[in-house]
Formats: C-alpha cells, sequence, structure tokens
C-alpha cells in the first residue's frame, strides 16, 4: 500500500511540473482555474499526451493538484525564499523547468512536512534530469538543499540559565 502511495506521489509530482511548465511557457495565464482548464483540455502533441497519461491516474490528479495550489497560494513568499537561496540567480533567469521544479519543491517542503526532505529533493531532481537540462539535476538540488534548511530547520533547543 504504501508503495502505491509513493508511485502516485511521483506521478503528482510529475503532473504538477509539466502543468507549472506549461503555464510559464504563457505568462499571465497562470492565475486561478488556469490549470483547471489546462487539465480540461490538454493541448495536444507528445506534452499532450504526456499530461493525458498523468491526468488518468487519480492519485496523482489529487496530489499534482495539492502541490499546485500550495505554490499558487503562497507564489511571493515561494519565489522569495527561492531567490534567496539561489545566491546569485535571479528567477527571471531560471529555466522554466528548473524553476517550476523550485516552486513546487518549496510548496512541499512549506506543507507537507511528513515527506522526508531528501524524498522531496531526490524526486524534484529525478524530475528535471527528466525534463531539464544537463545541469538542472545539481542546481535544483543545491537551492532545494538551501530552501530545506531554511524551511525545516530544527528550532534551537531552549536553554535555561542559572
Amino acid at each position: 500500500m504504501a508503495t502505491r502511495r509513493h508511485e502516485e506521489r511521483s506521478r503528482g509530482r510529475e503532473l504538477a511540473l509539466v502543468t507549472a511548465c506549461a503555464l510559464a511557457a504563457h505568462p499571465g495565464e497562470d492565475g486561478p482555474g488556469a490549470w483547471e482548464l489546462l487539465w480540461a483540455e490538454p493541448p495536444g502533441g507528445e506534452d499532450g499526451a504526456a499530461l493525458a497519461r498523468l491526468l488518468a491516474d487519480d492519485g496523482a490528479r489529487a496530489h499534482a493538484q495539492g502541490l499546485i495550489e500550495a505554490w499558487l497560494g503562497a507564489r511571493d513568499e515561494i519565489d522569495a525564499q527561492i531567490e534567496a537561496a539561489s545566491a546569485r540567480w535571479r528567477i527571471a533567469r531560471m529555466d522554466r523547468v528548473d524553476l517550476a521544479a523550485l516552486r513546487l519543491g518549496a510548496a512541499e517542503l512549506r506543507g507537507a512536512p511528513e515527506v522526508p526532505t531528501p524524498v522531496v529533493l531526490s524526486e524534484y531532481v529525478r524530475l528535471v534530469t527528466r525534463y531539464g537540462s544537463e545541469r538542472s539535476g545539481p542546481f535544483v538540488n543545491g537551492v532545494l538543499a538551501s530552501l530545506a534548511r531554511r524551511l525545516r530547520a530544527s528550532p534551537a533547543p531552549e536553554t535555561t540559565g542559572p
């Protein structure tokens, strides 16, 4: 049962990434409801076929929806956190696939504490290795690791003085 849930989450992350990339290709059309329209009428071609295949999985669809809503619900804050963690790269200069993975990864790090940090990192690195450039994996790994340290830092133990 845990394996099935893991597979649904993996496909959900992929669906969310493909969706976020499709929305990024049309700036200004990524507001509320845009992803639902995309899902209702996937484009033609290879991208549309991949999207339709992922949309057929109800578990993946539900997980992707949660990730997309978490990202869009805190978009400005997530983008600011990505810029702070990425040191020398501004969001405007980032590759569309890399940025989508970072946004969704940040949303998951923030909103799903039950998912171990190494799982979040490895899943998004796996996706950008498939969909991004040859430099995407190390870049996304480094920025997400930095984000994870900031977002999931354990609170310092309280000390009591004499």
